[in-house]
């Protein structure tokens, strides 16, 4: 059997009674190991284990604990992988994220990346960077963060504005910034004190409040990944005057990093 572009972590629970929990070879033929990580299955036994000849395994490109160290081409270096969740994709599987200092970043090999069984992409149906260096495991780094924006809408009562916006997903999202302006090209000032938090990888409904005083006014919603990174939307435009009552959407495509 092969296997490849595989993460194997925290796959048995901790205190397991036999050894490979991560991995066990056992009887004839050869096994092929590529581009996969085996790492932290059981706190009391060994990742790996097998009864016949090492020769009879083989690997390129791997990466995990030290009990895994018979196969070809394997590192101890810590994979720093995320919890197991839901991290974007069309097949809602869950996958062990790469933290952005992990070693397995660009560290597979391109061909097996790209061909059988792994064929171009990743466990949630992500495309491998192929032509640049695709990454140890089940999860491609590249699009770590993103998130889908349904619509964000400025709506005015009386001297008040009401901003509201809805996501459909998001991905290692920690929240929200709300800009104004009296332009639409700035200058911007933020809205919010403090950065308005995310609500998990399902999306979800916002809404605050703003009371700029008459006049047009433009926003600008910001996301702002875990690592502190941001991606402005917008603006969305609307007016506050003596009795006016006006209402502005805009519907915005998924944005992804």
């Amino acid at each position: 059997n092969n296997t490849a572009g595989i993460t194997l972590a925290a796959a048995a629970p901790a205190g397991a009674l036999g050894d490979g929990s991560g991995f066990y070879r056992s009887g004839e033929g050869i096994t092929g190991i590529y581009n996969t990580i085996i790492f932290g299955n059981g706190l009391l036994t060994n990742d790996c284990s097998f009864t016949n000849p090492a020769s009879n395994v083989s690997g390129l490109n791997n990466m995990g604990d030290a009990t895994c160290s018979f196969i070809p081409g394997w590192t101890t270096d810590d994979p720093e992988l995320g919890p197991l969740q839901y991290n974007g994709g069309q097949n809602g599987i869950l996958t062990h994220a790469l933290f952005a200092s992990s070693p397995a970043i660009g560290a597979a090999d391109t061909t097996v990346c790209g061909d059988f069984p792994v064929n171009g992409v990743d466990e949630r149906d992500v495309l491998r960077l192929l032509d640049l260096a695709c990454d140890i495991g089940a999860f491609e780094f590249e699009t770590l963060t993103y998130v889908g924006l349904v619509s964000f809408t400025a709506s005015a009562q009386g001297q008040t504005v009401t901003l509201a916006w809805k996501t459909a997903v998001e991905v290692n999202t920690a929240g929200f910034n709300l800009y104004r302006a009296a332009s639409p090209s700035g200058p911007w000032v933020q809205v919010n004190a403090l950065l308005i938090g995310a609500q998990g990888p399902q999306g979800g409904s916002y809404s605050t409040q703003d009371a700029p005083g008459v006049g047009v006014w433009y926003y600008k919603l910001e996301d702002v990944d875990t690592d502190g990174t941001g991606t402005l939307h917008g603006p969305v435009a609307v007016t506050i005057g003596s009795g006016t009552t006006a209402n502005y959407r805009i519907y915005l495509p998924v944005v992804s990093r």
